[in-house]
């Protein structure tokens, strides 16, 4: 039980630098696959839900392995079991987007699409600015594609820009995943590392409210 919580912030940000370190360029790499998904929703293609929905999986197997299994586990006996639950999430993006075809990403205006599209940039943009200022080395940043909290909301937030309804499924693991990632900002007392979450958390209730909608 000793290893619940055993590492204080700048431990968590010492394991992310090192980790950022020995996966480079694969940040680069995400961010232009990122780049290529939103682009496929601003401009849909017959295909490119299938696109979008494979680039967002490969990020959650990326970040799930890569960071919470191989590196984060070593600081927090829980990180194995968040990679199985990663790899599952990638599994549900594969299949209901990119096998059944049945997530219809796209930018149809309107408040809840403008913000879909606010967060997808918030995650890839203004946080790693954010973190930045705070202090943060470049090392130290979180990417979509190979730390999770960005990966999450990358994803809620394209989700948020479909035209269709979201398959419920696909919220259950994200949304645990930002209730964990909140709860353990906060108990480390790293309020800003609860950005990101709490965004998650708007951008559920969006697409929530926008499968009502659209029954």
């Amino acid at each position: 039980m000793d290893r619940i919580i055993l590492y204080q912030p700048d431990v968590l940000h010492a394991v992310i630098g090192h980790y950022n370190e020995a996966v480079f360029p694969a940040q680069i790499v995400a961010l232009a696959l990122a780049l290529a998904a939103l682009a496929y929703a601003l401009w849909p293609r017959p295909a490119g839900g299938r696109v979008i929905a494979a680039i967002l999986a490969a990020g959650w197997l990326w970040s799930g392995s890569a960071f919470l299994g191989d590196h984060y586990a070593a600081i927090n006996w829980a990180g194995a079991y968040y990679e199985v639950a990663f790899a599952v999430e990638a599994a549900l993006l594969l299949g209901y987007g990119s096998v059944r075809n049945a997530l219809r990403f796209g930018f149809a205006g309107g408040a809840a699409a403008w913000t879909g599209l606010g967060f997808v940039v918030f995650a890839l943009f203004v946080h790693p600015v954010i973190e930045l200022a705070i202090g943060r080395s470049w090392a130290q940043l979180q990417f979509f594609g190979v730390a999770p909290d960005p990966t999450n909301l990358v994803t809620l937030g394209l989700l948020v820009m479909t035209t269709k309804r979201v398959p419920w499924p696909l919220l259950v693991i994200p949304v645990l995943w930002l209730l964990i990632s909140g709860s353990w900002s906060w108990l480390l007392g790293a309020p800003e590392r609860m950005i990101l979450p709490l965004c998650c958390l708007v951008a559920t209730g969006l697409i929530l409210r926008g499968n009502r909608r659209k029954r």
